[in-house]
């Protein structure tokens, strides 16, 4: 087992003070979102010698760029990154990418990473305005089903309507 740590508001609500104490904690994991990544980075150019034992980073919550992860990289060259996706109506994360030892190509075309391959028990379909699958790479709406798919609104059935539907796709 592993301890989780609990940290007062006061400290979580001050950046500069919130990392030197996860390095006297020796925190090794850690998730947040993209944007506390960049200020720290922005704080501790040279975030390894800050926290060396924080070997696992998981973001999510917001869109992480290809310039964040690369500032990323430099700063911890031995950590792991990962990128992780969610909707409100998954009730949690539903796919993951590790960047480590991710280039983005220079064709790439995007300024983010990758969000990764559903977590096992999660399906995704990209689907046009007819609601039928698009080809690999087109834009378009992001369908989920499975476990962490939620029931519906709470007191919302008009939203729920719009949002929770059932296709019928082969595959």
């Amino acid at each position: 087992g592993h301890a989780l740590c609990v940290l007062n508001d006061d400290l979580l609500r001050d950046p500069s003070r919130l990392l030197p104490e996860l390095a006297t904690l020796k925190i090794r994991r850690i998730c947040m979102v993209p944007s506390l990544l960049a200020t720290w980075l922005e704080i501790y150019p040279s975030l390894s010698r800050v926290v060396p034992a924080l070997q696992l980073w998981v973001v999510s919550g917001e869109a992480l760029t290809v310039s964040l992860c690369e500032r990323f990289r430099i700063a911890m060259p031995e950590a792991h990154l990962i990128n992780q996706y969610g909707l409100t109506e998954s009730c949690a994360d539903i796919t993951t990418f590790d960047t480590w030892g991710w280039t983005a190509p220079p064709d790439y075309g995007s300024h983010y990473v990758p969000v990764g391959k559903p977590f096992e028990g999660t399906s995704m379909v990209v689907v046009d305005a007819g609601q039928q699958p698009l080809p690999d790479g087109q834009a378009g709406e992001l369908c989920i089903a499975g476990l962490s798919l939620c029931n519906g609104y709470l007191n919302r059935p008009d939203q729920e309507g719009q949002r929770f539907v059932s296709l019928n796709i082969e595959g």
